[in-house]
């Protein structure tokens, strides 16, 4: 019976092992699959985690976006972007995708660095509709997250600001470019400066070069094989839909006060406000301060005068230095003033009678071997960058050469630039209309004309512009 207990005990003795090495394997294999289950879930909420961060990242990347393109506002109150969503779509379910397909489209400087990721401001010219689009991890990422804000700018205020020329050639309706003029320097290629832009239609063929700038409209266009732009440019597809360009009303009414010497209906000559001696003599209008001459005076010649517009001329060589103002009348400009070292420095105004479309002379031709520049008024408040101003047509042609670096060609109406003239400088064609049987019906560049412009000029003219408040609270797109 001994033996027996013995061999029993120790056979429940191993029996009890083995039960309790089985429960801890048992014990084991459950923990492990508890561990596995539980990194298995702080995986997914980690992922979970890291894409809330991200959205929330491109959430602040929009506002980013929105907040840099107010500060832009505010020191300008004409920023706009070049792609914008339409306002068609503003308040519309297609709003959003609207905005995103704009700033997918942006080019890639409208692309702002933020900590948070990127953004993209939109606005349209003049629009108070705001968009900031933002982005994580970029916009050209294939992961992306985008989210965008809108706002609108606060109500605002009409006022008068000064306006700059930055065009080669800018027109408020259509432009026609043929021949072989050059806009730009080669030396300089590729900036964006010498551009010619069309609030109309713009039709560009022949051998045209543009070294530096490029060509635009806002109201269709064509451009032949042959036309060459270095500058630069939108993409074709996006060249002739650009935003409309603002251009003042060009009045030289408002520019009398600089006049040194009024030409008069009458042939007579007399003291303008501007006149070094006799300024006082001059009254409340043109054509009432000293008289000076009568018929001729200073290679200024009175042809005739009908229906009260005054027809005038100026031949020779010898350069008067000075501003003129032909009142009520047009002037024809030829001969050889002046040189490359020595410039015939010189403000020509010329106002017609009447209303658009019934405008009454005002016009300014120019031709010959004319190598002029701008000229400074005692009266102008800043430094003049204004030589030819016309309260009508204005043509240039022949072998001339405007070679200050600072000129500024503005026309009521229409420009038309041929030949062989040169200018370093910008035309302004306001197109506020065209006068039947005035010299010119369409704006134009045709010859071997060459403008070189670099930079905004200042100019007295002044635009109208809305001056906004704050921007009123932004809301989320979805």
């Amino acid at each position: 019976m001994t033996t027996v207990r013995g061999w029993y005990r120790m056979a429940r003795r191993t029996d009890d092992a083995g039960i309790g090495v089985l429960g801890v394997i048992m014990f084991g294999a459950t923990l492990s699959l508890v561990t596995a289950m539980v990194m298995s879930r702080g995986s997914a909420q980690f992922g979970n985690a890291a894409a809330d961060s991200c959205w929330e990242a491109a959430l602040d990347s929009a506002e980013s976006a929105l907040n840099w393109g107010a500060a832009q506002i505010d020191a300008d109150h004409s920023f706009a972007t070049d792609t914008y969503v339409p306002s068609s779509f503003v308040g519309t379910s297609d709003e959003r995708a609207a905005a995103v397909d704009a700033a997918d489209l942006a080019a890639e400087t409208a692309v702002l660095q933020f900590p948070e990721g990127e953004g993209v401001f939109l606005r349209g010219a003049g629009s108070i509709v705001l968009y900031g689009v933002g982005y994580c991890d970029g916009r050209d990422d294939a992961s992306r997250r985008v989210r965008v804000v809108g706002s609108i700018l606060g109500s605002g205020q009409i006022v008068s600001m000064s306006w700059d020329a930055s065009y080669a050639f800018l027109s408020g309706a259509n432009l026609t470019i043929s021949g072989q003029p050059d806009f730009g320097d080669p030396e300089v290629m590729g900036n964006n400066a010498a551009s010619a832009h069309a609030n109309g239609y713009i039709s560009v063929s022949g051998n045209v070069t543009f070294w530096t700038g490029c060509v635009t409209s806002s109201g269709g266009g064509d451009m032949g094989s042959n036309v060459q732009i270095f500058g630069f440019c939108p993409a074709p597809s996006e060249r002739f839909d650009r935003p409309l360009q603002e251009i003042p009303e060009i009045i030289p009414e408002d520019l009398w006060y600089l006049s040194e010497y009024d030409l008069c209906p009458g042939g007579t000559v007399r003291a303008g406000p501007a006149h070094p001696t006799l300024g006082s003599s001059a009254g409340a209008a043109p054509c009432t301060g000293h008289e000076l001459a009568t018929g001729s005076y200073r290679s200024f010649s009175h042809n005739s005068t009908t229906d009260g517009i005054a027809s005038w001329s100026r031949d020779g060589n010898t350069k008067y230095d000075g501003s003129y103002y032909i009142h009520h009348g047009s002037v024809s400009i030829s001969g050889n003033a002046g040189s490359a070292t020595d410039l015939w420095r010189v403000l020509i105004i010329a106002s017609s009678s009447g209303e658009c479309p019934n405008n009454l002379g005002g016009d300014i031709s120019t031709s010959g071997g004319l190598a002029m520049g701008t000229y400074q008024p005692s009266t102008a408040l800043e430094p003049n960058n204004l030589l030819l101003v016309a309260g009508r047509d204005i043509t240039a042609s022949g072998n001339g050469k405007i070679v200050h670096s600072a000129a500024v060609i503005a026309a009521h109406e229409q420009i038309l630039y041929t030949g062989n003239v040169s200018i370093e400088g910008s035309f302004v064609a306001q197109e506020a209309c065209d006068t039947v049987g005035s010299p010119v019906s369409t704006s134009s560049v045709s010859g071997n004309a060459v403008i070189v412009t670099e930079g905004s000029l200042a100019t007295s003219f002044m635009t109208p512009v809305t001056v906004y408040g704050s921007l009123a609270e932004w809301t989320e797109l979805r």
